[in-house]
């Protein structure tokens, strides 16, 4: 008979893993012996509790692991189950949803037809087109672009009539400043802005004492300002020949020879004369004369 042990992991023994096999036993053993040998493959009752024993550790360590191993892809679960985006009917998960009006708007464009810009006519004429293209044809050196069209009843390349210029500065400048209500800074404004000195109109006008009305001495300089206020006093009036002071001026009769004041006498007399009472008319022939 032979006694075969087995390892678990861990280097654990268990109960399960005491096999006996029994094999090329002597026939001619007595079986009385059987139950004697027998006895030393039965293990004793503390190795069974310890293979018991080590049997459930190992059963609730495999248990504790699994459960952690559960918990942390719960918790991945919950994570992305909270992060993700409802789906809602006819709408994608992006947030810039394309919308029936914006397919119908970019249904209606026509780029599909550009067939591109070309150097020269004859390049745009080396491929053909089909109803609806247009292309430009920019030959370089300050030439304009040109716009060209397909024209299917010909099948050929056509310019595009009517079609605008680039606008350039010059050409903008000119529309500006002949626009009648745009009030232009033209060149002649910008010249003559150059010719002015810097802060040639940074003018300040001089300040002067606030003075009540009288009679003032003032002086003034060339740009006409007051620099200088003094009031007039009496000397400056004497200085004029004006006298200081109240006189009393006394004034005769006029006579044949002097002036003078009229007298009552001659007041009264010139009162009492009738107009023309002086007149004297003589009469020679048929004239008149006044004296």
């Amino acid at each position: 008979m032979e006694k075969i042990l087995g390892l678990k992991s861990g280097g654990k023994t268990t109960l399960g893993d005491t096999v006996m096999i029994f094999s090329q036993v002597n026939v001619s053993q007595n079986i009385e012996n059987i139950p004697d040998q027998a006895a030393l493959f039965i293990p004793s009752a503390a190795a069974v509790k310890n293979a018991i024993k080590a049997e459930a550790e190992s059963r609730a360590e495999a248990i504790a692991a699994e459960a952690e191993i559960r918990q942390s892809a719960d918790g991945a679960l919950q994570e992305s189950v909270g992060a993700k985006v409802d789906k809602i009917s006819g709408k994608g998960l992006s947030s810039n949803d394309f919308t029936s009006a914006e397919k119908s708007k970019l249904a209606g464009l026509e780029s599909s037809h550009f067939r591109g810009e070309f150097l020269s006519l004859a390049a745009l004429q080396a491929i053909a087109g089909s109803a609806g293209d247009y292309a430009y044809v920019d030959m370089g050196g300050g030439a304009d672009v040109t716009a060209y069209v397909w024209d299917a009843t010909d099948s050929a390349w056509v310019e595009q009539k009517g079609v605008t210029t680039a606008e350039t500065p010059a050409s903008v400048k000119g529309k500006y400043e002949t626009n009648p209500d745009t009030n232009a800074f033209t060149d002649a404004d910008k010249g003559k802005l150059d010719g002015v000195e810097a802060n040639a109109n940074n003018y300040t006008h001089p300040s002067e004492t606030a003075r009540a009305s009288g009679l003032y001495k003032i002086t003034v300089n060339a740009l006409g300002h007051v620099t200088a206020v003094t009031a007039v006093a009496k000397a400056d009036i004497t200085a004029l020949g004006i006298p200081g002071s109240d006189t009393d001026t006394t004034y005769g009769a006029a006579t044949t020879s002097a002036a003078g004041l009229m007298s009552a006498e001659d007041k009264a007399k010139l009162d009492d004369m009738e107009a023309n009472a002086g007149n004297i008319i003589f009469k020679v022939g048929e004239v008149y004369i006044n004296v």
